[in-house]
């Protein structure tokens, strides 16, 4: 099972980066000196944002789908779960009544229909 902590993680960190890269990407941040002098190659910040929003996208999607896949499998967990815990009571209900309906000849073994008095293989009385 997958971690859905990483899934809310990168959803989150996803969000930032994309709201950081808009920032960017309008200029309506006064970050751009710091990046510039981390990052000397970036010409514009324009660039910047736009490959800001685009690792924040990627992050984001990747969270999404790993929150979706653990809701499906703890979904298909409980369901399989329900089914086989189903199918065990009902192997338990027929195994019951196949046993209080099935009679059999105290003799012979052959099955009796209920109610029956002489066994018709061999024909002796039951009671």
């Amino acid at each position: 099972m997958k971690n859905p902590r990483t899934g809310s993680s990168l959803l989150i960190i996803g969000v930032v980066f994309c709201l950081f890269g808009l920032m960017l990407a309008l200029h309506q941040t006064n970050l751009m000196e710091y990046i510039t002098n981390v990052f000397p190659n970036i010409q514009s910040a324009e660039l910047a944002g736009i490959l800001l929003q685009l690792v924040g996208v990627t992050l984001l999607v990747t969270g999404l789908s790993i929150l979706i896949s653990e809701i499906v499998e703890r979904n298909i967990e409980k369901f399989t779960f329900n089914v086989n815990r189903a199918i065990a009571q009902l192997k338990s209900v027929t195994l019951q009544t196949t046993k209080s309906t099935a009679k059999g000849c105290r003799f012979c073994g052959a099955p009796l229909d209920e109610g029956e008095i002489f066994c018709s293989a061999c024909g002796r009385a039951q009671k």
